[in-house]
């Protein structure tokens, strides 16, 4: 099923006593989160295991969740750092235009001209309301691009690839 699951959290440390752990979120509408009842985490033996909710709330920017089966610090550690997980088709439908990270990761990165300038290899957001930035490497070099309309002039996730408007300063 992996191939269908969409990272919605990172899982950052426990949280409290009884097997709470703090997820940052990766989806921008955090109402979708109150309707999850399972979520996937990727195990060490590379299995997605299935868990099911039986507890979220939200403090501040982060998402406290309970998942069945922990009920301890030392049971939520064996889960810190890892994603988690559901399927697309239980996520709403994103505005035209919007993506999920997963879409646009491994995208090539092409300018007007047809340049290449590698893949999206990572993206990280640079704070509520601001935008993302993508990280884009090939074989020598790791540039940032700044996921806003001056930069940003085409995606298709079809032919998997990115074209954009490279500005004074984006690349040495």
């Amino acid at each position: 099923m992996r191939g269908c699951l969409i990272p919605i959290g990172k899982i950052l440390r426990p949280q409290g006593k009884k097997g709470e752990v703090r997820i940052i979120p990766y989806l921008n509408n955090l109402d979708q989160y109150k309707r999850v009842k399972e979520v996937f985490i990727i195990g060490e033996d590379c299995r997605e295991v299935r868990y099911r909710v039986i507890g979220i709330r939200y403090q501040g920017r982060y998402i406290i969740i309970h998942l069945n089966g922990f009920n301890s610090i030392d049971k939520a550690e064996t889960i810190t750092g890892r994603e988690i997980d559901v399927p697309k088709e239980w996520l709403d439908p994103l505005p035209e235009g919007h993506y999920y990270y997963s879409d646009i990761e491994g995208l090539d990165v092409y300018d007007e001209g047809g340049q290449y300038y590698g893949k999206i290899t990572d993206i990280f957001s640079t704070g509520e309301g601001s935008n993302d930035v993508y990280i884009v490497k090939d074989k020598e070099r790791e540039i940032f691009i700044p996921a806003i309309h001056d930069v940003i002039k085409d995606i298709d996730i079809e032919k998997k690839k990115i074209i954009i408007h490279l500005m004074e300063g984006l690349v040495d």
